[in-house]
């Protein structure tokens, strides 16, 4: 039986059942033994990093810890992991900075590389260019769908989707004239790449707001005058231009009237003149989130490598702010990004996993909003030897931001469920009380002296958890039974001493 009573909790006519509750040998079969070898879930809880057990005992690297505002999340959940340095990567994000001043340096002592995306102050940040990542014309739609994603606050709130693809098709257009640009200026080719001379010329957020402010789209029966643009993608075609970056450059090529950007460029221009005017007002509604001058000059080019996380021990902090989210849209591209790089790289390797484990870690998980087709990566993270820790407040914020049927695939795919504090939220308590089950009781019923039957009830009731002591938490690993306990003390692990800011 686990070391920690529930404090004060009994029924009328009987104890609880002592089986009901995990006792610690029986969690220590999903342990390596060692809490710095583990996921650390709580005091006496953890699940084996490396997941070296046999196959029964053996769990994904997906945890959620459900903790209510100032329930421990960060101090027991967060932390705990961050310094364990695994032989791996880890990509954070960071409420407030809390995090990188706590574990930053203590990273840096044992010989990882640190970057920072930093959304508050982004006089410190690295630089990022999701452009980056655009290798062959089939990454421009994704790249430009992950981008408007992220900096549009309209794109969800409509059910009709026509708008949303023509803003597409015209970003796509936009890039893709850029990246031809990149191609002729041989930017993308192997030998470029072997050089090390991989940075993007043209595809910056910048050149592409260039691009759309030259747009022009003749009134309906008037005279047809080609616009800058409408010149730059006819030389396209022809292969010979002027480069429009680069004033008295003249480049001679291939034609690529057959190109991406070409092809969408004539297809969007040839929409009736009120719905391109009202697509080209839409996309520049959207990009006018990243016109200003800090936000551009972190958007020019690219420090964050996220393509390379599994290349050598790395920790990249997403730092954003909990109350104002004005900016926190880089780190939902970041993030979205990553996983997707990472995901793309792990299945071009022989063995279909990543060179070295990487473990996201999200604080504040709902502060990234909305991260499309997450259920889905969260579902295959575990074969490319990926995995997530996410810090919720309540069910309530996850249904928020996902809706009740991606938040269930979500949990669904979490191998451990920490509920360390429900505070007000009966919903959170009452899903809590089912995820930890009935038991059975043996009662003995008044007058009936000799008289005992067995009687089904929950493991814990909804008002028993919103009553939980501050310092206990319950930890339910999938096929086990819930196991109470307290929360872990980031100050008593190995390693605090060591890599750890206390009250950083």
């Amino acid at each position: 039986m686990s070391s920690i009573g529930l404090h004060g909790f009994r029924h009328e006519n009987a104890p609880y059942d002592v089986r009901r509750w995990a006792t610690e040998d029986e969690m220590a079969v999903f342990s390596s033994g060692d809490p710095t070898g583990d996921l650390i879930l709580a005091e006496g809880a953890g699940i084996d990093f490396a997941g070296s057990q046999d196959f029964a005992n053996r769990r994904n690297r997906n945890v959620m810890f459900l903790a209510s505002s100032g329930a421990g999340k960060t101090y027991g959940g967060v932390e705990p992991n961050l310094i364990n340095h695994q032989p791996g990567s880890y990509v954070v994000t960071d409420t407030k900075g809390e995090l990188y001043r706590a574990t930053a340096e203590g990273f840096e002592r044992d010989g990882y590389e640190v970057t920072r995306l930093d959304t508050i102050d982004l006089g410190r940040s690295a630089c990022f260019n999701p452009f980056a990542f655009v290798r062959s014309e089939d990454d421009i739609p994704v790249v430009v769908k992950m981008v408007l994603d992220a900096i549009s606050t309209h794109r969800e709130k409509t059910s009709d989707t026509f708008w949303p693809k023509s803003v597409e098709m015209c970003a796509g257009s936009l890039l893709g004239v850029l990246y031809n640009l990149e191609v002729i200026n041989g930017c993308l080719s192997r030998c470029a790449r072997a050089l090390g001379i991989v940075e993007p010329r043209y595809m910056t957020m910048r050149n592409l707001r260039r691009l759309l402010a030259l747009v022009r789209v003749p009134s309906d029966g008037g005279p047809i005058d080609l616009s800058p643009l409408d010149h730059m993608v006819e030389q396209l075609s022809v292969g010979e231009m002027d480069d429009p970056f680069c004033p008295g450059r003249k480049l001679v090529f291939e034609p690529m009237g057959d190109s991406f950007g070409v092809r969408q460029y004539h297809a969007f221009k040839s929409g009736a003149e009120r719905t391109v005017k009202s697509i080209i007002i839409s996309l520049q509604a959207d990009l006018a989130r990243v016109c200003t001058p800090e936000i551009e000059r972190v958007l020019d080019h690219d420090e964050m490598h996220l393509d390379e996380i599994d290349e050598r021990r790395r920790v990249i902090y997403l730092v954003m702010n909990d109350n104002d989210a004005a900016n926190n849209f880089l780190g939902n591209l970041a993030f979205k990004q990553l996983i997707h790089e990472a995901m793309k790289k792990a299945d071009a390797n022989p063995g279909g996993k990543l060179k070295r484990p990487v473990q996201l870690i999200a604080d504040e998980f709902c502060n990234l909003g909305r991260l499309d087709s997450f259920e889905r990566a969260i579902s295959v993270m575990r074969s490319r030897d990926m995995g997530v820790i996410m810090c919720v407040q309540s069910l309530g914020q996850l249904d928020h931001v996902y809706g009740p049927q991606v938040r269930d695939i979500i949990m669904e795919n979490c191998d451990a469920i920490v509920i360390m504090g429900t505070g007000s939220s009966l919903g959170t308590a009452r899903f809590t009380s089912e995820l930890c089950g009935t038991t059975s009781i043996a009662s003995q019923r008044a007058g009936e002296e000799g008289t005992v039957v067995s009687v089904e009830a929950p493991v814990i009731t909804p008002t028993e958890v919103s009553r939980l002591p501050r310092e206990q938490c319950i930890v339910k690993i999938s096929g086990a039974k819930p196991f109470l306990t307290r929360k872990y003390d980031v100050a008593r692990h190995p390693n605090a001493s060591r890599f750890l800011k206390l009250g950083a």
